[in-house]
Parts: structure tokens; C-alpha cells; sequence
């Protein structure tokens, strides 16, 4: 007789085979053929994601194939789009949108009712909620519940190997007194797409890994970049994360930990570019369930606010230093894209690694044995960063670069409500599920653009000039009395920069014996 298997003993079948166990010794732990074994983890995918979104129904035994799979497949792509959007969703809606579907993928035959809802329902694990705007509406009780349902799976990984990733739209290019032009536009398309990028960041619970920038902008090659580029780039004709940019993004990751022999767990949000089932070798991925980032995420409970408070000092100061020292031919004010990945790659590592642990503990990622005092009252960024983005902006004013009239906290928000993920229409759900069917042909979502960035790229200059300006920041360190660790960073640069020109010397030189 063939034995049925709860789900959850299949996860701990897959967390076993993760960890290095042998599918024969796994087999026999669980009294198991090894071909039952082999089944499960060729369904891994699958496993997880109704393990993930089904939380405490884990002793359900069967993934109830459905009939219309193209249609509930892109039925349920739908829903994931929907939900990371605020729409609310219900039965009635379900059903037209389900008629829709089973259309486009010409299935004349198909005719949901009730029970069909339901048992979608079922095999997704979906829960109509009501929904009145990202955070305040969330369930505080849903919250509670899935944290419970997953705390202790998630603490079988230490602080250092829980990981958190997330996006965020970017208007890398606003000056501080132009917020008003820019303030609340969700940014999917027209002029303004050209002034932004999205921004993905990960880092882990302990905040001792950050991972590098993950920027996605319009321009497949911006003049204004030279040969090295300080962060990740890549783009597409909407500057935001599409599921392909993703999984190229998740496969590099996973290349770097396992090379590292490391195990991690990534915990991300439902929106529909996270969705890929790809195999895995060092990364475990735990989805938050829909509708409740807002509480759950550690990455927006003040890592991101933090990161852009520090982008807009870094921004303002630099506006500040060209009207103060400005170059030849008076160009013109503006922040380029090669300046924005340096500013941003920069304020991304300036983050205290104590704001990124304590935002994961003020989401609720915090082990019985510690202490949850302080978490309620964490700031989104601390004392001393709000003190020196103010600071900024007080010169700004003397400066006139801003008046009385424009707003700081407006300036640091302007992009909140940004789409940082692609929009998914009915066209391009059909054209995925096809493609993962094997009926057509999946399209690339990163169409080429000209590019918008026509600064000239950084040019390099020769060793002695630059040997000449480290010696004059090495008199400017000592003249300013400020730390001595600065002039012994700048001697070190140089000591490279002597050794590189050494070495390209000698290397041509024996090029000629």
C-alpha cells in the first residue's frame, strides 16, 4: 500500500538532504524507499512554498494536483501580484479573474464555482484579508501566529546565517528642493522612471554581512561608468526587480555560500519577482505571508529609512561641496548615476551593524533567551544620523540650496511609495506559465535602453599625480587634527599604487628580454 507523507515530514526530509545527509541514510531514517526520496526533493519547490504560506497545516499529506493546473498556476501568479499591491481580493474576484485566465490559455471547458475556490484556496493556502494600506492594516495576530508557526525553525540557523533581502525604489537624482515634483509618485513609468533605480539590499541578523548593492537602473551601459562599478548593476526598460533579475541575483548568492560551505536561511517578502523555485544548494528560503511585511520584515522596520537618511546627507553634502568649490566651466548641478551608486554603496555600509540587529529584533526574530527590552522603542535611524542629515540641511538653507518653504522628512520619503518589482498584466503571467510548460518561450524583461546618463566616466589619472594629491591629504589630515588613522589609510593607498606600477613595469619590461 502506498504510504501518504504529512508535509512536514517532507521539509525535514529536505532540511536533512540540505545539511549533506545521503538520500540512502535519509531513507532509512524515515523508513522511506529511495525513490520516494528522490521524488520529494525533484518537488522541493513545491513542498516548501505550501509549507511556507500553509504555516501550521503541515500535516496535510497530499499536493492536490489540480485539473486547469496553467490556469490555477496563473491564477495563483495573479494573486501574489495582487496582494504585494494592497488590491483586496475575494471569491467573486477570484472566479473572474480565474474566467480570464482559462481564455487566454484556451480552456473553453473550464467553469469554477464555489468548491473549485475553496479547494484553490486550499492547495495555496490563501486567506482573504482585509486590507486598508500597508501597516496599519496588517494583523498584528497573523503576525504573531506565523511567528510562532516559524520562530523555531527559523532559530535552528545561528544570528549570523539568518538573512533578510527586500527592495526599494530610489529617486537617486532629486535635489532637496525639488521633493514636490516627485513626492508620492509610484513611479511605473514616464519622465520620472528615468530619475530613479531599485535598490536591493540583504544583510544578516547579526549585522556582520551586508551583501553589495544590487542596483537596477534604465541604461544597459551609463556612459558616466568606468571600468569598475562599486555595486551590482544591471537594468531594464522600467528600472525595477523582475523575477529573471532576481534569480540571477539568488544563484549568486547561493554560489558564494556554498563555496563558503555554508547553510543560510533567506526570509523574503510574497511579491511576485521572489517567486522562483530554482535548486539550491546553501540557501533555505522562508517567505513572509502575504500582506503582513509591514510587520515582519526586518529590512523595513528602519534598515531602509536608515539607508536613505544617510543617501540624502551624503546627497546635500555633495551638492554643497560643488556650489562651494565649483569646478571649471560651472557644470551643472545634478547627481549622476556613477555618483548615486558611490553615494548609495556608501551610505549601505555607513549603517551600524547594531540598527540591522536590532531591526530584525523589533520585527519579532528574538530567541527566548534574550531579552526583548528596548526592541518596541528602536528608531528607524539613530540619534546621530538624524543629527547629521539636520546639520546638513541647516547648511543647505544657509546656502540657499534650499528654502524655508521645502521640508527634510519630505525630502528622505519622497520615494516610499515607489514600485520596486515589476507590475505583472494578465499577458505576461500567461506568457510565464506557458514557458514553464514548455509552450512558448519565456521573454526577456531586460530590453536594452539608450541610456539617460551623458556624464563623461571617471578618468584615471597617473600614478606621481595621484601619489601628489595623497601626499597633500596626508599634510591636510595633520594641519585639521584629525585622526591619524586617516594619514595611515592614505599611506597604505599609495604603498599600492607604488606596488601596481612596480609590478606593470617589470611585467613589460620582461615582456621585451
Amino acid at each position: 500500500k502506498r504510504k501518504a507523507i504529512e508535509i512536514g515530514t517532507k521539509v525535514s526530509i529536505l532540511r536533512d538532504i540540505r545539511s549533506g545527509v545521503k538520500n540512502a541514510d535519509v531513507a532509512r531514517k524515515y523508513g522511506l524507499s529511495k525513490s520516494t526520496v528522490s521524488t520529494i526533493v525533484k518537488d522541493e519547490g513545491k513542498i516548501l512554498a505550501s509549507a511556507n504560506l500553509n504555516g501550521d497545516e503541515h500535516k496535510r499529506k497530499r499536493l492536490r494536483e489540480a485539473k486547469y493546473k496553467e490556469v490555477e498556476d496563473a491564477l495563483f501568479k495573479w494573486f501574489l501580484d495582487a496582494r504585494g499591491r494592497n488590491i483586496p481580493i475575494s471569491g467573486p474576484l477570484l472566479i473572474e479573474k480565474a474566467n480570464d485566465f482559462a481564455f487566454l490559455l484556451d480552456c473553453p471547458e473550464f467553469s469554477p464555482g464555489g468548491g473549485w475556490v475553496q479547494r484553490f484556496k486550499e492547495r495555496h493556502g490563501v486567506v482573504y484579508r482585509a486590507i486598508v494600506g500597508e501597516g496599519a492594516a496588517v494583523n498584528q495576530d497573523m503576525a504573531d501566529k506565523w511567528l510562532t508557526d516559524h520562530l523555531d525553525k527559523v532559530f535552528q540557523y545561528s544570528d549570523r546565517d539568518i538573512y533578510n533581502a527586500d527592495e526599494t525604489g530610489l529617486f537617486y537624482q532629486m535635489l532637496p528642493n525639488r521633493t514636490h515634483t516627485l513626492k508620492g509618485d509610484k513611479c511605473v513609468g514616464g519622465k520620472n522612471s528615468k530619475v530613479r533605480v531599485t535598490v536591493l539590499l540583504c544583510c544578516n541578523m547579526d549585522g556582520s554581512d551586508r551583501r553589495l548593492p544590487f542596483v537596477i537602473g534604465k541604461s544597459k551601459k551609463p556612459t558616466c561608468f568606468g571600468q569598475f562599478v562599486p555595486v551590482r548593476y544591471r537594468h531594464n526598460k522600467k528600472a525595477w526587480m523582475t523575477r529573471e533579475l532576481f534569480g540571477e541575483w539568488l544563484k549568486e548568492f547561493d554560489d558564494d555560500m556554498a563555496a563558503k560551505k555554508r547553510k543560510i536561511l533567506l526570509i523574503l517578502d510574497n511579491c511576485s519577482a521572489h517567486h522562483l523555485y530554482p535548486k539550491l544548494q546553501a540557501i533555505e528560503i522562508l517567505f513572509l505571508p502575504p500582506n503582513a511585511t509591514a510587520r515582519l520584515q526586518p529590512l523595513d522596520m528602519g534598515i531602509i529609512q536608515n539607508f536613505k537618511v544617510i543617501y540624502r546627507r551624503r546627497v546635500i553634502q555633495r551638492l554643497l561641496i560643488m556650489i562651494r568649490c565649483p569646478l571649471p566651466g560651472n557644470p551643472k548641478l545634478q547627481i549622476n548615476l556613477w555618483m548615486a551608486v558611490q553615494m548609495l554603496k556608501g551610505a549601505w555600509m555607513e549603517i551600524r551593524s547594531e540598527t540591522l540587529s536590532n531591526c530584525f529584533r523589533k520585527a519579532g526574530f528574538v530567541r527566548p533567551s534574550a531579552s526583548p527590552a528596548g526592541v518596541e522603542g528602536e528608531e528607524a535611524a539613530t540619534p546621530d544620523d538624524r543629527e547629521e542629515v539636520g546639520q546638513a540641511w541647516k547648511e543647505a538653507l544657509e546656502a540657499r540650496l534650499v528654502d524655508e518653504a521645502d521640508n527634510l522628512e519630505d525630502f528622505i520619503v519622497a520615494d516610499k511609495d515607489v514600485w520596486a518589482t515589476e507590475e505583472l498584466d494578465d499577458a505576461a503571467i500567461v506568457r510565464e506559465v506557458r514557458a514553464a510548460a514548455g509552450r512558448e518561450e519565456a521573454q526577456s524583461s531586460s530590453d536594452d535602453d539608450d541610456g539617460d546618463e551623458d556624464a563623461p566616466p571617471p578618468q584615471a589619472i597617473g600614478t606621481a599625480t595621484a601619489l601628489e594629491y595623497i601626499a597633500a591629504l596626508k599634510d591636510l589630515v595633520f594641519a585639521r587634527g584629525l585622526p591619524e588613522e586617516y594619514a595611515c589609510h592614505l599611506d597604505n593607498l599609495g604603498k599600492t599604487l607604488e606596488r601596481t606600477t612596480v609590478r606593470k613595469q617589470a611585467a613589460i619590461t620582461s615582456f621585451f628580454k
